[in-house]
Formats: C-alpha cells, structure tokens, sequence
C-alpha cells in the first residue's frame, strides 16, 4: 500500500502457491492484485486487477493442481457525488484461457442514489453482460431501492430487481446464502426472474 500523494493511492497483493497442492507447479495457485485510486472532491475513480493461476471458480476447493487455466479480471469504477444525487459507473472484464468452459465476459452498471427526505434514500442501478465466449450469454439487470431511516442505528428497505436474459443465458437474482430457492438446475434458458425483497438493518 502507498501513501496517499495528490489523491492518488495504490496497493499490490501477491500470494505465492495460494490453496495449492503438494507436487503441483509452483505457479499454481499463485494470485496477484493491484488497485489504484484517486480521489478529489466529489470525484472517485478505482480501477482494480486480479490474476489466478489455476482457478477452479470462485473458491479453490477442490485445491489447486495446476497453473492453468489463468484467470484475469479488470474493473474501472468512477463515481460523483453532486450534492443532491450521486452518480456510480464501472466497466469490467472476466476472461479466463481454459481450453473448454472457456470465460470471456464485459460487464457495465450505472446506479444512481439521493435523498427523498432527510430521513429516506433512493437508488437505481442498471447494468448489462456481455458475454464474448461464443455462447453469448447475455443479460440486463435493473433494480430499485428504498430506504428509511428510523433512527441512527435502524433502517427499513424495500428493493426490487428484474434480471432479463437472452436465449441462452440462466443468470438469477441469488438470496445471502448464494443458492436460493431457483437455480439453473430448473429454470430454463431464458428464463427472467424478479425479485422483490423487505428489510430491517440495525447497527450495534
């Protein structure tokens, strides 16, 4: 991590045979990030990348054998805060070169958030992936918020999503627990969930 000069501040993450096995590559599992951010004003602008070498998903269970396929991921966000709203856009890529379920996907989303009243919030995003793989699994999703302040430590929120996939995408609206009840074992290709959710958050 560096210190923080004229709005600028950077950190680089490296860690060698992450989750790998005995007897595998010595490269394999090893992972490497940077970030980089500015900051002035009501401008924000982050830009972050992470490389793996011989991912097996999104966690490393089972542990890793090999150093491929590699598994490089860019992400550019900007965000600025107006005053009465603030504006948050990000940009990323997903690629992996892994001779079959190969990965290769853009992603973009653009939220917008302000005040109702001095005790309620709103929020809007939207955000589109473009899948480049060959099996062009595309999706839009838009979702909107609302959020009431009861007291400094409480707050009430509603929020709805809608996730619109094409032909050959399955992408859903997934609860905390990462399953939920739909998954892609039965619903079909195509299929556009909505989902509407109501809650309490308490601060202690």
């Amino acid at each position: 991590m560096t210190p923080k000069i004229a709005g600028f501040e950077g950190r680089v993450l490296y860690a060698p045979e992450e989750a790998s096995t005995p007897g595998a590559p010595k490269s394999a599992g090893n992972q490497l990030g940077a970030s980089l951010s500015f900051a002035a004003g009501g401008l924000q602008v982050n830009y972050a990348y992470h490389e793996i070498n011989g991912t097996n998903g999104p966690t490393t269970t089972p542990p890793v054998v090999s150093d491929a396929p590699k598994e490089k991921q860019n992400q550019l966000g900007v965000a600025y805060n107006f005053g009465l709203a603030k504006l948050s856009t990000s940009v990323g890529t997903f690629k992996n070169d892994a001779l079959t379920s190969r990965v290769d996907f853009r992603n973009w989303w653009a939220a917008l958030n302000g005040k109702i009243t001095s005790s309620s919030t709103w929020m809007a995003t939207y955000g589109k992936i473009d899948d480049r793989s060959g099996a062009n699994r595309d999706a839009n999703l838009m979702a909107l918020c609302l959020m009431y302040h009861l007291s400094r430590r409480t707050d009430l929120h509603a929020a709805w999503a809608r996730m619109s996939n094409n032909a050959n995408s399955q992408y859903l609206i997934i609860d905390s627990t990462n399953t939920g009840l739909q998954t892609v074992a039965n619903v079909p290709l195509g299929y556009d969930p909505t989902a509407i959710g109501l809650g309490i958050r308490r601060r202690f």
